[in-house]
């Protein structure tokens, strides 16, 4: 697969885009033959987030390197889902009974182990 470079200046309809100002990306196979952004995959840069919107990230042979200072949240509420090895994504357990089943029930249900 090639690599491609893409430099691009950004603006908006009424002023030149600034350091702050919220940025999108969309990119798409044009399959739906309109600019609609439908099967596409959108990026938007925030002050403080970076947004992905329809599609996936793949991440393939890299390592995750993290801060050291506060630390890395995955999941920043208990109603967010979260599902391991293509398991169906589920909210926070409670409840879950400190029993070895109770444990081995929680643990099949995010996909980290199999029944």
């Amino acid at each position: 697969m090639a690599t491609e470079r893409l430099s691009f200046l950004a603006r908006s309809d009424d002023d030149d885009c600034k350091l702050g100002d919220n940025v999108s990306l969309w990119f798409g196979d044009g399959a739906d033959g309109a600019d609609n952004n439908t099967g596409d995959v959108s990026l938007t840069f925030d002050a403080t987030n970076l947004v992905v919107a329809g599609g996936n990230v793949k991440l393939s042979d890299i390592n995750l390197v993290l801060g050291t200072s506060t630390g890395t949240k995955i999941g920043t509420s208990a109603s967010q889902k979260l599902g391991f090895y293509n398991a169906t994504p589920i909210v926070q357990q409670t409840g879950v009974a400190v029993t070895a089943g109770g444990v081995h029930a929680a643990l099949v249900a995010l996909g980290l182990i199999t029944a």
